[in-house]
């Protein structure tokens, strides 16, 4: 949990590459210790999507949601909060007449 803490609190201070280094860690140690679909896990992986948006690396940081959001099952406890928190970063990073990432087909 330290290593969150201090990636955050560099995020604060506008160190953003000592802040990605250090929850890239806390997420490295999150899923070794709970796998991927804990909700600590998630939590951390949020937090290092903010960091790569706020770093000017939105795609990095949707790569890495989008990954998740397919590594999660549907019915899963945090599903619906991590499907949330995409929209969230999607109307806070994609301006309307703006390019915009492709939309699938189905």
């Amino acid at each position: 949990m330290a290593e969150i803490k201090v990636a955050m609190i560099s995020s604060t201070v506008r160190d953003l590459k000592k802040a990605l280094e250090f929850a890239l860690e806390a997420l490295a140690v999150r899923r070794e210790l709970f796998g991927d679909q804990h909700p600590e896990t998630l939590a951390v992986v949020v937090d290092v999507v903010s960091i790569y948006c706020d770093s000017a690396r939105v795609h990095s940081g949707f790569q890495l949601l989008d990954e998740y959001l397919k590594k999660i099952p549907k019915n899963h406890s945090h599903y619906e909060w991590l499907k949330k928190k995409n929209r969230d970063f999607h109307s806070r990073y994609f301006l309307p007449g703006f390019r915009q990432p492709p939309k699938r087909r189905r």
